[in-house]
């Protein structure tokens, strides 16, 4: 599957919407609420676009996505980095304790 066929899967569309709801539906660099997109930090080779720690994404409107391209190379991990399973780990851990507060008591 193409990165453009990722982005129009249910999954991406649903962490995207998690991730601009996180972000309070605003840019986080210029703070506009208009045109805004979901970008990676760092791709991790072999990962499909949903498949990304909360941390490693963030919402840019188009323009300060558009920036956040030209300006910068975004970093290629490999699965087994120490940041990408650290972040993995992160991310287990963050879901387990959100599984843990809907338990009652």
């Amino acid at each position: 599957m193409t990165y453009e066929e990722q982005l129009q899967t249910w999954q991406w569309k649903e962490k995207r919407e998690h991730i601009i709801s996180r972000d309070f539906g605003i840019c986080q660099h210029c703070m506009s609420s208009k045109n805004l997109n979901v970008h990676h930090k760092v791709y991790i080779e072999g990962r499909m676009a949903w498949d990304y720690a909360d941390a490693y994404l963030i919402t840019l409107c188009q323009e300060c996505h558009s920036k956040q391209h030209e300006n910068l190379k975004i970093p290629v991990l490999e699965h087994g980095d120490v940041i990408v399973e650290a972040g993995a780990r992160i991310q287990q851990s963050v879901w387990a304790l959100k599984e843990l507060a809907k338990q009652k008591p």
